[in-house]
C-alpha cells in the first residue's frame, strides 16, 4: 500500500513538473534517493515514464530528467446528455488523440444509447486502454457503477456495467465533477485548490474542489445546484420540485422558453440585438448570480468556472453575473473570487471522464 502510494505521488510530481530529476523528486517527497531510484526504475520498466533529457548542472554528473511517456497508455471518455453522446481518447499525458460526437435522443431508452457506445469502445481496443470513464448529468453511486437518477435523461437505477460488452475497467461520475477534474488536471484551475465548475446543458450542475480534493458530500450528491429553488412559485422541474435554478437558467430551458430548438438559436438572436433573447439571457444571469452568491458565501472559493454550453454565450452574461454577485454576496469572499469561463467548453466533461481511469495510477490527483 505504501509502495503504491509513493509510486502515485512520484508519478503525479513527474506529470505536473513535465520533466524532473530523481534528486528533485527525493527533495519534494522526502523519500531517500535509493527509494526514488527503485520506484522510477520500475516505472520506466512498466513504460509509464522515460528519460526525456539531461538537466543542467554546475558540476559533477548531470542528472537525468524523467517525464511521463506519451502514447504508452490510453484512456477513453464518454459523456452522455439528452441529445448527444461525446467520445474522447487521451493518452497518459492527457493529450487528446481524438474527440467525436453522435447526435441522438438519449432520454428514456438507455439501451439504445449503449448500442452506440459499445462499438465505439470496441474500436479503441487497438490502444492500450487503462479504462473508460463515463460522465452523466445526474446522481451516481459511490462505486461508480449505477446511475441512480438522471432526471433530464429519465434514467433511474441504471447499472452501466450490465449494459457494457467490455472487460476493461469502467468508471462513472457526474458530468460536472468530471469537468472539475479536467480543469484541475490540465485546465484553468491547475493552481487552484478551492474552486467550483458550473455546467449548463439540459440541466445545471456543479463540480466542487475543496483543499485540492473533490467534494461529494455524505451521499455523493453535492453539487446539484441546478435544483436549488430560486422561485417557490416557479415552473415544475424534472426533479419534481418547483422553481429550480435550471428551470430558468439551463441552456435547454432558455431555448424552450423562447420556443426554440436549441440555445444556439437564442444566442444568434441575442447577437442580432433581439430584445426578447437578450432579456431571457439576462434573466438567467440574475438567477445564476443568486446561486453563485450563495456558493461564494458558503464555500469561499478561489474560482467559479462556467463551463459546457455557458461558454457559447458567456460573453453575453458574465458581466451581469459578476456585477450582481458583487451586490449579493458578502464583500470579502466576493472580492477574493474570480468568476471565469472554461477554455475547453463543451469538451471539458468528456475529457474529465477520460481522465478518470488514470486515477488508478495518479491517485494523488483526486
Amino acid at each position: 500500500m505504501v509502495k503504491e502510494l509513493n509510486q502515485s505521488i512520484i508519478l503525479d510530481i513527474i506529470r505536473t513538473k513535465k520533466a524532473v530529476s530523481k534528486v528533485e523528486i527525493a527533495s519534494i517527497t522526502g523519500l531517500s534517493p535509493n527509494a526514488v531510484g527503485i520506484i522510477t526504475t520500475n516505472l520506466i520498466a512498466e513504460n509509464y515514464i522515460y528519460i526525456s533529457g539531461i538537466a543542467q548542472s554546475s558540476g559533477g554528473r548531470k542528472p537525468e530528467l524523467l517525464s511521463i511517456k506519451p502514447n504508452s497508455y490510453y484512456s477513453m471518455g464518454v459523456d452522455v446528455d439528452t441529445d448527444r453522446i461525446r467520445f474522447a481518447l487521451i493518452d497518459i499525458t492527457g493529450d487528446v488523440i481524438y474527440s467525436s460526437r453522435v447526435k441522438m435522443n438519449c432520454a428514456d431508452d438507455y439501451k439504445a444509447v449503449f448500442d452506440v457506445i459499445n462499438p465505439e469502445i470496441d474500436k479503441n481496443k487497438i490502444y492500450k486502454l487503462m479504462g473508460v470513464g463515463f460522465a452523466i448529468a445526474g446522481q451516481v453511486d459511490s462505486k461508480g457503477e449505477i446511475v441512480i437518477s438522471a432526471p433530464n435523461l429519465k434514467w433511474k437505477n441504471v447499472n452501466i456495467l450490465n449494459e457494457l460488452s467490455t472487460d476493461i475497467d469502467v468508471f462513472l461520475e457526474n458530468e460536472s465533477i468530471t469537468s472539475a477534474i479536467y480543469e484541475s488536471w490540465s485546465g484553468i484551475c491547475q493552481e487552484a485548490k478551492n474552486f467550483i465548475c458550473i455546467n449548463s446543458k439540459s440541466g445545471i450542475g456543479a463540480g466542487i474542489f475543496i483543499d485540492g480534493k473533490i467534494y461529494k458530500g455524505i451521499s455523493g450528491s453535492a453539487g446539484e445546484v441546478g435544483h436549488i429553488t430560486v422561485d417557490i412559485n416557479g415552473p415544475k422541474c424534472e426533479c419534481g420540485s418547483n422553481g429550480c435554478l435550471e428551470t430558468y437558467a439551463s441552456s435547454l430551458r432558455i431555448a424552450h422558453m423562447l420556443k426554440k430548438q436549441s440555445i444556439d438559436e437564442v444566442i444568434e438572436m441575442a447577437r442580432k440585438a433581439d430584445k426578447v433573447a437578450i432579456n431571457a439571457l439576462k434573466l438567467s444571469a440574475m438567477y445564476i448570480s443568486v446561486v453563485v452568491s450563495g456558493l461564494i458565501n458558503t464555500l469561499n472559493p478561489e474560482k467559479i468556472v462556467l463551463g459546457k454550453e455557458f461558454v457559447k454565450y458567456a460573453d453575453l452574461i458574465i458581466d451581469d453575473i459578476r456585477k450582481q454577485v458583487k451586490q449579493k454576496a458578502l464583500a470579502i469572499p466576493a472580492n477574493n473570487v474570480e468568476i471565469t469561463v472554461s477554455k475547453e467548453g463543451t469538451l471539458s466533461s468528456v475529457l474529465g471522464a477520460a481522465i478518470l481511469p488514470l486515477t488508478k495510477i495518479f491517485k494523488a490527483m483526486i
